[in-house]
């Protein structure tokens, strides 16, 4: 099937997940073509969402599961996750065996019993354990100790580079998510997370460009429609902070961080009592919200003191 034919078809399968957003066998679907374009990233994040439902035992739902984990070790597989790649085929082979996958199989197990494997397990294993700890300057240190092992390792120049653009060293992790992006063009992910370091050197300009690029490739995430309203308010476009807020809506309409930033803009736009709607909306979603409280309570000193509103 050509590229366009499997973009088509993902198109016709989100149409059917905007009705139907539980519907394994859509969802499975839509994971075989994320591997096929080049996706595995959000392919994994899928997949585990999927096997961490609950559904009632039956027959038919053992063979789903067992095809599930299969694409899961798929996933693992494209990503150099060896390891986790052979968890899962055996997990796929005990429920419901399949000599197709053995040679599969067999070269993930070369690759996890290598010394290289070993070295790089055993450091996978300290950076999740440092993670746990809340060890970032050790946990950065391990990581680039796993690039220098695997340099093209997509999740682990992902991960460092999210980590240093949250510990404000943006210069630092750009490289690696323009290499990440370079190696994974069709994820979204690398491109949300490019976005977030051009933004957070002010330049938000790229960042548009990153977060729309992630926004057409996943056009259901709302985080990425979020991070899209944030960085054309920075320029003062209103109109598309705006839309890109009231999709996220369109997506959850229950985000509070959304309505408040959408009301931030029709404040701006001098739309006050959509702001003020908006405001309240965020709080009743979540009363904990400083932002949104201090929004209104500023917006309602303002307007108490206006003879015009």
């Amino acid at each position: 099937m050509q590229r366009r034919d499997l973009e088509g078809a993902l198109t016709s399968y989100r149409d059917i997940l905007e009705q139907a957003p539980g519907d394994a066998e859509v969802w499975e679907q839509v994971t075989m073509i994320y591997l096929l374009t080049g996706r595995s990233f959000e392919a994994l994040a899928r997949l585990r969402a999927m096997l961490a439902q609950d559904y009632p035992p039956s027959p038919n739902v053992q063979q789903w599961r067992a095809n599930t984990l299969t694409l899961l070790g798929l996933a693992h597989q494209k990503l150099g996750n060896d390891h986790d790649a052979l968890l899962a085929y055996r997990q796929a082979q005990a429920i419901a065996p399949r000599p197709s996958l053995l040679p599969r199989m067999r070269r993930a197990e070369a690759v996890v019993q290598s010394a290289a494997g070993r070295r790089h397990q055993a450091l996978v294993v300290q950076a999740q354990e440092l993670l746990a700890l809340k060890k970032f300057d050790e946990l950065v240190e391990t990581l680039r100790t796993l690039l220098e092992l695997r340099p093209d390792h997509i999740p682990t120049l992902n991960e460092l580079a999210t980590l240093l653009c949250d510990r404000k060293m943006p210069a630092e992790a750009l490289p690696l998510a323009l290499r990440a992006v370079a190696l994974a063009p069709n994820c979204a992910t690398f491109h949300n997370v490019l976005g977030l370091i051009h933004r957070a050197q002010s330049d938000h300009e790229k960042a548009i460009a990153c977060f729309q690029r992630a926004v057409d490739l996943e056009p259901h995430a709302p985080n990425y429609w979020l991070n899209l309203g944030v960085a054309h308010k920075a320029l003062n476009h209103l109109d598309e902070a705006a839309a890109a807020y009231q999709k996220v809506l369109s997506t959850n309409p229950t985000h509070a961080g959304a309505h408040n930033n959408l009301g931030n803009v029709f404040w701006k736009q001098g739309d006050l009592q959509s702001a003020r709607q908006h405001f309240q909306w965020a709080l009743n979603l979540d009363p904990d919200n400083a932002d949104a409280l201090h929004n209104l309570r500023l917006l309602e000193q303002r307007t108490s003191s206006s003879p015009h509103t």
